[in-house]
């Protein structure tokens, strides 16, 4: 599953489509997360998400990493909307999301399948004003 993932990245920034880019330590070189955009270009607007390994948690990089990602979407590829979901139990990931300016628009039931269950997905969006 991995290879398929590292081979996808080159067309995925080439066509546009998909960016990801790792989250580091930069005084140490090492490598903790990774934020990425999957871009719709037709409608103009990219869902964002962001991993953060767990010992690095509570210590800002997600939020730091997701306002960034954010600015790209808005003003390298021009987009007009970002958006982004969180499971509904995720209050951390929610709240970091709410710190990068995304507003809630509402509850995805059901949304998505882990572990064999079914979990509500919280959604919310930011639309480019500039």
């Amino acid at each position: 599953m991995q290879k398929k993932w590292i081979k996808s990245q080159p067309k995925k920034r080439k066509d546009g489509s998909g960016f990801d880019f790792a989250v580091d330590l930069k005084d140490e070189n090492k490598l903790i997360g990774n934020v990425s955009i999957l871009v719709d270009k037709n409608n103009q607007f990219g869902e964002l998400g962001c991993w953060i390994s767990k010992q690095y948690w509570g210590k800002g990089f997600a939020t730091e990493s997701l306002k960034r990602l954010t600015k790209f979407a808005f003003e390298d590829l021009g987009l007009h909307k970002v958006y982004a979901k969180c499971y509904k139990e995720n209050i951390a990931s929610s709240r970091v999301i709410q710190k990068c300016g995304l507003t809630f628009v509402g509850t995805l039931k059901e949304h998505s399948l882990k572990d064999g269950k079914f979990h509500d997905c919280l959604l919310y969006e930011l639309i480019n004003k500039n």
